[in-house]
């Protein structure tokens, strides 16, 4: 059997009058250390959007000889700290191979934007795909 992955190792502790205590932890035993590819689609680098383009679809590609656990897409706001999510997604797109989708369902208000993607294999590896730069009118 293969143990690498996400692992939970669950405790019960049984008192003498039969009171039962239980505990978990869950662990990434990884003995892979290669991380997945990711590649960011769209948005296109460089873009202008305006808030009428909302909804719209974030294309990703991802792979991973173990597997994608999930995808994340986040942005942050040029001038500002922080980085909020657009989506999370675990579901392949049936449209490509390796594409995953997001939806970025409202305009978070003009500005510039540096909008990318992370990709997550399953034995605990990420990587970051490229930044795009795109501007809200």
């Amino acid at each position: 059997d293969d143990f690498s992955g996400r692992q939970t190792l669950l405790v019960l502790a049984i008192t003498e009058n039969n009171l039962i205590g239980r505990a978990h932890r869950t662990f990434a035993i990884n003995p892979d250390n290669n991380p997945p590819s990711i590649t960011l689609h769209t948005p296109q680098n460089g873009k202008s959007f305006s808030p009428s383009d909302f909804p719209f679809a974030i294309k990703v590609t991802a792979q991973d000889e173990n597997g994608i656990e999930s995808i994340d897409v986040l942005y942050q706001k040029d001038g500002q700290s922080g980085t909020q999510r657009i989506g999370r997604t675990s579901t392949l797109s049936p449209i490509a191979p390796n594409r995953y989708e997001v939806t970025w369902d409202d305009s978070p208000g003009p500005g510039e934007y540096t909008v990318y993607a992370i990709a997550y294999d399953t034995t605990g590896n990420s990587t970051k795909s490229a930044r795009h730069t795109i501007t809200i009118e």
